[in-house]
């Protein structure tokens, strides 16, 4: 499969069953599902599920300039069909915040390449009940179920200046786990520290 650059593969494509297969998305996030700009970029994960393959489609394209409007932090999985896409929203969705998240759309939809485009608006919570009017949502369901989707904050690693404590003796292991700072020095010193 290709993608565009925004979006990377998390996997290689999973089938449902003989009509539907999905595959899980990450891209760099910089809101949260409400649409607040975060201070910290995340990685978003999503799933597409299709029917047909993704690179004859021009779906793609359209959810990268989703991505790109701002439009997809708030999506946890994109059902793709004939000239009409299903997203199926975060839980943590506010009911305030689901009017801009539907403007942020008016303007993907106006683009020339989904002129036809019908964009319908699903809830998560919805598929978990069985309240779903998605007629194909207990295949959503599974994919919700089985994957970890949505927004997840970047594990930072601890910036340490561990050359100072290296240089009095401390094992190099036991700093394994932090970003050292080493100040610059002459490539000799450094080989004696380590």
């Amino acid at each position: 499969m290709t993608f565009l650059p925004v979006f990377c593969p998390e996997g290689d494509p999973v089938a449902l069953d003989d009509t539907f297969q999905y595959v899980v998305l990450s891209a760099l996030q910089w809101k949260d599902a409400n649409l607040k700009a975060m201070t910290k970029a995340a990685k978003q994960r999503f799933a597409v599920l299709y029917n047909q393959p993704l690179e004859d489609r021009f779906m793609m394209e359209t959810l990268e300039q989703a991505h790109i409007h701002g439009a997809m932090s708030s999506v946890k999985l994109v059902a793709v069909h004939k000239d009409e896409i299903c997203l199926f929203l975060s839980d943590e969705v506010a009911a305030a915040t689901l009017s801009a998240i539907e403007s942020l759309w008016a303007p993907i939809r106006d683009l020339d390449l989904n002129r036809r485009l019908w964009v319908h608006f699903y809830c998560e919570h919805e598929v978990y009940s069985g309240r779903s009017d998605y007629p194909f949502w207990p295949e959503v369901k599974e994919i919700l179920e089985s994957n970890t989707l949505g927004i997840e904050h970047y594990k930072i690693p601890v910036l340490h200046d561990c050359a100072y404590e290296i240089s009095q003796g401390d094992d190099p292991a036991s700093h394994q786990h932090h970003v050292c700072q080493l100040p610059l020095a002459d490539p000799a010193e450094i080989d004696v520290l380590f």
